[in-house]
């Protein structure tokens, strides 16, 4: 990859500019937002990003629509107790 190419994709995932040298040559890591932003922009999993799979991809399970609808409203139901007095 060109220089150019990676100071894009670090300006994307929010690294300054000022970091690039540190994260570059290992003395600074990523924070968590900026691990979230790589694995977006790659669409890859954190797991993958931090080395603990083996797997690039994101699984997505499917989700039947009935239970989908009941999970929502168990959510909103904890939310909704959340805030009331």
């Amino acid at each position: 990859m060109t220089g150019e190419l990676l100071t894009n994709i670090y300006k994307k995932i929010g690294v300054s500019p000022t970091n690039l040298t540190p994260v570059r040559n290992h003395r600074t890591s990523f924070t968590i937002d900026q691990a979230i932003a790589a694995a977006n922009l790659f669409n890859v999993s954190l797991d993958w990003i931090c080395g603990r799979t083996n797997e690039r991809n994101i699984v997505s399970i499917p989700v039947r629509p009935e239970l989908e609808a009941l999970i929502e409203k168990k959510i909103k139901e904890l939310l909704d107790k959340k805030t009331t007095p």
